[in-house]
């Protein structure tokens, strides 16, 4: 048997699914799910264990990161306070950029996404991201790495 209720709450299969509108003004929405049986969670393995800035980000494959929202760019600042006022912890606001590290605490010219991460009800990582530019080809200022963190080629330049 299944029960809707007004919330989008669903009830069925000894489960129950409750959906969140991602607010991007769509039919879009996040599913959390609640299992009477379900094993305690697992920080590090099915998820991220800390938070990008904080700790191991590590998660393993096949298991859900984060999920990144975007927001508006002068909304972004106000984002972050609300989040401090319903009581999350949120982590440090991270500046995107092209520097060796590819973050800075503080906004400059080169920042190109500013985000903040914060962890929903069931610990799953969430970030609200804001794009500050247009990426162009001047913006690969980085060989790609691979698994191990090495760069594996050459910046054209």
């Amino acid at each position: 048997m299944t029960v809707e209720t007004d919330d989008r709450e669903v009830v069925a299969w000894g489960r129950q699914e409750v959906f969140r509108s991602t607010g991007s003004g769509s039919n879009n929405s996040l599913a959390f799910f609640w299992f009477p049986n379900a094993p305690e969670a697992a920080p590090g393995v099915a998820m991220a264990g800390e938070m990008p800035g904080g700790g191991d980000i590590v998660s393993a494959h096949g298991s859900m990161n984060h999920v990144a929202f975007d927001v508006p760019a002068d909304k972004f600042d106000e984002y972050v306070e609300k989040l401090k006022e319903k009581g999350l912890e949120p982590s440090p606001v991270l500046n995107h950029d092209n520097s060796e590290t590819t973050v800075s605490r503080e906004l400059h010219p080169g920042v190109f996404v500013r985000s903040v991460y914060f962890r929903d009800p069931d610990g799953v990582l969430l970030v609200f991201a804001c794009w500050t530019s247009e990426f162009g080809p001047e913006d690969v200022a980085h060989a790609p790495a691979n698994a191990q963190g090495e760069r594996v080629q050459p910046v054209d330049g």
